[in-house]
């Protein structure tokens, strides 16, 4: 199970995480503490510390109130995620359209995004000569 699944989980139980020096602390009304959740938390703590401890480095000043509140956390999570994902250049399950940007040309995006654009979240890789995704657009 990776970090950002086990996030979720706890926002879907309402159950805050905290870190208490090196170990994890869960906070939640009594019937929201799963056994499996405590088993699967004490199961994968050091990743879910280092994942925690990636966040906190991002998140700075902001981090004490996204680590308060499970859901905050949770999206959080799937942003950094998202970027990771983009910063290797793999596609975000999410991004099942296509849009032509002035910079990166054609690209993969999320639906709803305008058919042209001046700019893209892949513009970040290719300032920073990272992959870009190759999108085939039938010109026909």
């Amino acid at each position: 199970m990776s970090p950002l699944q086990i996030l979720r989980k706890c926002s879907d139980l309402n159950v805050q995480i905290n870190i208490d020096g090196g170990g994890v602390v869960l906070r939640a009304k009594y019937e929201q503490l799963t056994e499996s959740l405590i088993t699967t938390v004490a199961e994968y703590k050091a990743q879910l510390l280092k994942e925690l401890g990636e966040l906190a480095d991002l998140a700075n000043d902001e981090w004490p109130e996204i680590l308060g509140n499970p859901h905050d956390l949770k999206v959080y999570c799937e942003m950094s995620q998202i970027t990771k994902m983009r910063e290797k250049g793999e596609v975000p399950h999410h991004y099942t359209a296509t849009t032509i940007c002035m910079s990166c040309g054609p690209v993969p995006i999320w639906e709803g995004c305008e058919p042209k654009v001046v700019g893209c979240p892949w513009c970040l890789n290719s300032a920073a000569g990272r992959p870009l995704p190759r999108v085939i657009v039938d010109q026909s």
